[in-house]
């Protein structure tokens, strides 16, 4: 039998806790600020491929691809959407100089806005349209269309997690890698790890420096991918846990109550597969 490790007091000179709520496929999880932080830093400090791959991707396209993909008429859509309409001679004296790729405020119009509004109509465009991307997310395409415009900033639970999904796949096909479609990931990780409910070969609840390679099927490494594409390092925390509470094999599920929850992670390496 393994030995009990008693939970140490925790250090003085640490931050107060903070738990940071996720929702995952109609499930809620709360996972530790410091191992979404530290998660966040090991990733950027990371030489593994996996790594440079995402590092490598970028949701915007050049304004002049922009272009080609929504015309003339969807930036002037765009400048509508955002509250300053504008002429066809403005919209290509901005393409022409550049303006749009800049930010900021010109003249009094909000150019960065602008911007964004016109990189959400190309990806809306580059995805078959608001009819085609809706049936993607499993939403209406007024939905869709709200979100284009600028009416809605961000859509929640499922639809929010396919959209990531969609925009994440959008920037890998732009960029050729990672590949797609992900077939799996091989994820090293090393860090403070809390585990709860371990079964008869631990004690209720204990804490230990732990090192654990994992392999992700198809779908569990396509959601990591996308939750740390997308900046959602909670997210991406709560799979990573919820991989490494299967992989240990002597919890019988993974939840805020049971499983292997980190607390601080020194190193992360992920192979795309």
């Amino acid at each position: 039998m393994a030995q009990r490790r008693p939970l140490p007091p925790p250090p003085e000179d640490l931050p107060p806790r903070t738990e940071l709520h996720v929702s995952r496929d109609g499930w809620h999880y709360h996972v530790d600020s410091r191992a979404a932080d530290s998660l966040s830093a090991a990733l950027e400090s990371s030489d593994s491929s996996g790594a440079a791959a995402l590092s490598g991707l970028a949701d915007e396209v050049p304004i002049s691809e922009a272009w080609t993909d929504i015309g003339w008429r969807g930036v002037q859509a765009a400048a509508a959407d955002s509250g300053h309409p504008r002429s066809r001679s403005t919209i290509y004296a901005w393409t022409r100089t550049a303006r749009l790729g800049h930010g900021g405020r010109r003249g009094g119009f909000p150019i960065a806005r602008i911007a964004e509004l016109v990189q959400r109509r190309a990806f809306v465009a580059r995805s078959g349209g608001t009819e085609a991307l809706a049936a993607d997310l499993g939403v209406s395409a007024s939905t869709v269309s709200r979100w284009q415009s600028g009416t809605t900033e961000n859509m929640r639970g499922a639809a929010g997690h396919a959209l990531d999904r969609a925009r994440f796949h959008d920037a890998a096909y732009r960029a050729g890698n990672p590949p797609i479609p992900i077939r799996g990931a091989f994820v090293r990780v090393s860090g403070e790890i809390e585990y709860r409910n371990a079964g008869d070969a631990y004690q209720e609840m204990g804490r230990e420096h732990r090192n654990a390679g994992l392999n992700l099927d198809a779908p569990t490494a396509e959601d990591l991918a996308t939750a740390l594409h997308a900046g959602d390092q909670a997210g991406a925390t709560a799979i990573v846990e919820a991989a490494w509470t299967e992989e240990w094999g002597t919890f019988g599920g993974y939840s805020d109550a049971e499983g292997v929850h980190i607390l601080g992670v020194d190193s992360f390496d992920v192979t795309w597969t």
